[in-house]
C-alpha cells in the first residue's frame, strides 16, 4: 500500500494526468461505467407485453410473416444469333423437339430415377444455358409474381407459370434464343401462425423498444445540459483532416450498450 501511494504521488506530479490522451481515456472509462450503470438498467426494464405481440403480428402478418408463392422451372435453351434466318430458327426448334422426344420417351432414365432435377441428362446434350445445362436446366425456386429473371425472358416465365406441374411447353422464341420450359414444382404462399412467429416477433419488438429507450435516454441527457453556440467563434473553427474511419472512432459521445 505504501509503495502504491508513493508511486501515485510521483505519477500525479509527472503531469500525465493533464495529458490530452490520458484525459480522453479517463473520460471514456467514466462514460462507459456511467452508461453501463444507467442505460443498461433502462434497457433491462424494457418489456414486451402479450397485447403488443398480438397487435404487431396482426399488423405485419401479410408482409413480414407471409412467404410468397414459389414456382420451380427448368429450361432448355438454344441461342439464335441476330443475323440468323428462319431456317436456322427452325433447325434449332427441331433440335429441341428431338431433345424433348428423348426426354418424354424415358423420363426416369433422363433424370436417373428422379435423382436429377428438371430435364436431367437431356439438358447437357440439348441446352446452351451454361448456368443450368449440367443441372437439368433447373432455374430453382422463383417468385413469378415479380415476373423477372436476370437471364430468362418474361414470356418464358409466364409460359412456365401457366403449365401444370410436370408439363413441358413447346419451343418458344424469346429474347436472343429459343426456349423450352417445364414446371417441376410449386409451393403455395404460406403465412406463419402467431405461435410460429412469436420468437422472431418478440426479438424484433424488444430491439425496437430498446432503441426507443436509448433515444429517450440521449434526448434526456441533452435536455439537461445547456448548450450555447458562439456563432463568431464557431465559424473560425477548422476541423482536423482525417478519413471517415478515424473520425468515426474519435467521435463517440455516448457509448451505447449492445443489444441483448
Amino acid at each position: 500500500m505504501i509503495e502504491r501511494e508513493a508511486m501515485l504521488v510521483k505519477a500525479e506530479a509527472s503531469g500525465i494526468a493533464t495529458n490530452e490522451t490520458f484525459q480522453r481515456d479517463t473520460e471514456s472509462r467514466l462514460l462507459s461505467q456511467w452508461v453501463a450503470s444507467t442505460l443498461a438498467k433502462t434497457r433491462d426494464n424494457v418489456k414486451v407485453t402479450d397485447e403488443e405481440l398480438k397487435a404487431s403480428y396482426e399488423e405485419r402478418k401479410d408482409s413480414a410473416f407471409t412467404s410468397a408463392a414459389l414456382t420451380r422451372l427448368a429450361i432448355l435453351y438454344r441461342r439464335l444469333s441476330g443475323h440468323a434466318g428462319g431456317d436456322a430458327a427452325q433447325a434449332l426448334e427441331k433440335s429441341l423437339s428431338e431433345g424433348l422426344a428423348a426426354f418424354e420417351k424415358d423420363r426416369a432414365a433422363a433424370t436417373n430415377q428422379g435423382r436429377l432435377p428438371g430435364f436431367g441428362k437431356i439438358a447437357s446434350d440439348y441446352s446452351e444455358d451454361t448456368v443450368t445445362r449440367y443441372r437439368g436446366g433447373d432455374l430453382g425456386w422463383l417468385n413469378l409474381e415479380k415476373g423477372e429473371h436476370s437471364r430468362v425472358p418474361k414470356e418464358v416465365l409466364a409460359a412456365g407459370a401457366a403449365l401444370a406441374q410436370g408439363q413441358v411447353s413447346v419451343p418458344i422464341r424469346a429474347g436472343d434464343g429459343i426456349y423450352v420450359v417445364m414446371k417441376i414444382g410449386e409451393r403455395s404462399a404460406k403465412q406463419m401462425t402467431f405461435h410460429e412467429a412469436l420468437p422472431m416477433l418478440r426479438r424484433r419488438l424488444l430491439r425496437e423498444k430498446q432503441r426507443a429507450a436509448e433515444d429517450r435516454f440521449k434526448a434526456e441527457v441533452l435536455g439537461t445540459v445547456p448548450v450555447k453556440v458562439i456563432e463568431g467563434e464557431a465559424e473560425t473553427l477548422t476541423l482536423p483532416k482525417s478519413d471517415s474511419r478515424s473520425a468515426e472512432k474519435s467521435v463517440s459521445p455516448i457509448p451505447m450498450i449492445p443489444p441483448q
